[in-house]
């Protein structure tokens, strides 16, 4: 161990709790922000792409449904 450095290990019971977390089905993606997943991948579409539906609207702030 270098000091001034703490060394941590996993206990017998986290890696039980791991090996239970491993075999449980992951479930469906939760995308958290559509809005930065568009615009990170924006580069791929086409500028009137971007331009179209919500997009300007949501990056404006506006609220006109």
């Amino acid at each position: 161990m270098r000091e001034g450095h703490l060394t941590y290990r996993l206990t017998d019971s986290g890696r039980a709790a791991f090996a239970e977390w491993l075999v449980v089905p992951p479930g469906p993606e939760n995308i958290r922000y559509p809005l930065l997943l568009t615009l990170s991948f924006g580069q791929f579409l086409d500028d009137d792409r971007l331009l179209e539906d919500e997009l300007p609207g949501i990056l404006r702030g506006s609220d006109d449904d």
